[in-house]
């Protein structure tokens, strides 16, 4: 099978005292926020001498996950104080407070929007200009990880364990107080990210499993057999080229239709972000970016 882009090996950036939990990047600055277990917020552009532009101590406690706004604000999702906003301009930080400090996970799903998940089976979608909660999706069991639909922004997914429940939630109908929403059991396994991609939706989990689904919930196949050794890293969506990229242990795939190994590794990675032409693969200690270019020597019969 033919794919239409290549990626090479560019660079790399050490963590020397900290080890890395999450990472993202800015699709307008290229700037990566980096969150670490020990609680320090670091904002980064690999490309320039690997200079560390920014680090900020937030918590004690590890930063989940991290995501940027229209602004140029990095979000963060806290084991102990929820949410926090940071401003690299301003190197100021302010916590919010929207539902419990239980938070598992957050996405921003628009400029201004994020969507944040918890333990008890609650999802939320905030709008920060407002400080307030616009919508809750409450599902009786925890909620593993929650994604919008990206060509239906009406439609919200969360999914919950045990196995993997998967529900959908039409927001025309929730905003009018009445929660209409479709739950699909979809694997047996604890799944731990979902992104959409061309349509479809794309779920990995806590065994290295990547599933593919119908916008709709309905199970379509299993296009990578995980070995049971550990999860898959959060995936990430390229818009440009049509396809998500993900991390097993040892290696860098991409997904469409079909799963292509791209890359080996001789470290345990646990996560990839990027933009357009950049892909940042990780481990705990080591942020590694590649290139992303067309391929040009595609045959075409």
């Amino acid at each position: 099978m033919c794919i239409n882009f290549k990626i090479r090996k560019k660079t790399f950036f050490d963590l020397t005292h900290e080890s890395l939990s999450c990472a993202k990047q800015d699709l307008n600055t290229k700037l990566l926020a980096l969150g670490t277990t020990e609680g320090c917020l670091k904002i980064a552009k690999i490309q320039n001498n690997n200079t560390v532009l920014a680090n900020k101590f937030v918590q004690n406690l590890q930063i989940n996950s991290v995501d940027w706004l229209a602004n140029g604000l990095v979000c963060m999702s806290l084991d102990l104080h929820g949410l926090a906003l940071y401003d690299p301009m301003k190197n100021k930080l302010a916590f919010r407070q929207l539902y419990d400090e239980n938070i598992r996970h957050m996405r921003a799903v628009s400029n201004n929007e994020i969507l944040c998940w918890y333990r008890d089976g609650m999802a939320i979608l905030v709008d920060l200009r407002s400080k307030t909660k616009q919508l809750e999706f409450k599902s009786k069991d925890s909620v593993t990880c929650a994604n919008i639909n990206t060509q239906n922004r009406n439609i919200i997914y969360t999914t919950s364990i045990p196995g993997t429940q998967l529900n959908i939630w039409d927001m025309r109908y929730t905003k009018r107080g009445k929660y209409i929403s479709m739950s699909k059991q979809i694997s047996n396994t604890h799944t731990c990210d979902l992104e959409m991609i061309d349509g479809l939706l794309f779920a990995t989990d806590n065994q290295s499993n990547v599933f593919r689904i119908s916008a709709g919930g309905n199970f379509k196949s299993k296009i990578i057999e995980g070995d049971g050794q550990g999860r898959a890293g959060r995936l990430h969506a390229n818009d440009f080229f049509k396809t998500a990229f993900f991390t097993t242990q040892n290696a860098i795939y991409s997904i469409n239709n079909k799963a292509i190994k791209m890359y080996d590794s001789n470290m345990p990675l646990i996560g990839c972000t990027g933009s357009k032409d950049d892909l940042f693969v990780y481990s705990t200690k080591r942020i590694v970016n590649f290139v992303i270019s067309p391929n040009l020597f595609l045959n075409h019969k």
